[in-house]
């Protein structure tokens, strides 16, 4: 995979983790994606993910029309397990299902302790898995959001985003906000910031997934799953501090297709 610029704050670069870390199953969601994205998804996420954590990798495609995503993805996925048996799985849905069913489908079928649902349109940053796993590991019930950054639609260049909080407005729409008074006043650029909402992406413990319902597969409407994920968690808070974190690991997204990657 290409080099990409590494925006993490300075002290990120230099914690050491532990080696008894959990595994994690890694989920990419798309419909009519172009193959070549997920390709650079699929490698970009095994070649800065350290090996003995990645379990495996989940393929969710809700029911892509593109002749290329299928015997070209079958071919490609049949390659590499044939290096590495059932490394990659295929889940292949015959309708339309939406955002938030193909979420589930790929958490079903995820068998890791840790489980990341993310868009097939994204490129993984050095050091991104360790702090998140380190995270859940200290606490299940925290649902961590990763810090993102822009791929230029038009040249694939890298453009940093600031730190942000995400939160939503009166309409219920994802938002970017501030980082709170609380995280700055701790004068820690490595330290997680506490948000009531996530956009798109997060990392979540397999099973507390389950516990707190995981998402409502009846939603029809893209955005909902945003707030509905901060209800799930307040009422099993046990403290202020078990609510989302965005943790301060960096990737790259495609930014038009965010929050949706397959149509609803």
């Amino acid at each position: 995979g290409r080099t990409i610029p590494d925006f993490r704050p300075e002290g990120c670069k230099n914690i050491s983790y532990s080696s008894s870390l959990p595994q994690l199953s890694i989920v990419f969601i798309f419909v009519n994606e172009a193959l070549s994205v997920i390709l650079r998804s699929i490698h970009s996420a095994i070649e800065r993910t350290p090996a003995h954590l990645l379990k495996e990798i989940v393929l969710v495609d809700d029911n892509s029309n593109d002749e290329e995503l299928k015997e070209k993805l079958r071919e490609y996925v049949q390659e590499m397990n044939s290096h590495q048996p059932e490394f990659i799985k295929m889940v292949r849905h015959t309708k339309q299902e939406g955002l938030i069913r193909s979420r589930v489908s790929g958490w079903r079928a995820a068998t890791a302790p840790v489980v990341a649902l993310f868009d097939a349109h994204v490129e993984f940053n050095v050091g991104w898995a360790e702090p998140i796993l380190l995270r859940i590991k200290e606490d299940r019930t925290r649902i961590i959001s990763p810090s993102f950054d822009n791929i230029k639609y038009d040249n694939f260049e890298i453009e940093e985003y600031p730190l942000s909080a995400q939160g939503f407005d009166w309409e219920l729409w994802c938002r970017y906000l501030n980082p709170p008074k609380s995280w700055w006043s701790l004068g820690n650029t490595t330290a997680p910031i506490r948000s009531p909402a996530l956009i798109g992406c997060f990392v979540v413990d397999r099973m507390y997934f389950e516990e707190i319902g995981l998402l409502d597969e009846g939603m029809e409407v893209y955005g909902g799953e945003n707030v509905e994920l901060g209800i799930r968690v307040m009422p099993h808070a046990t403290t202020s501090c078990h609510l989302f974190l965005f943790v301060l690991v960096h990737f790259v997204c495609h930014p038009k297709d965010l929050c949706s990657p397959t149509s609803v």
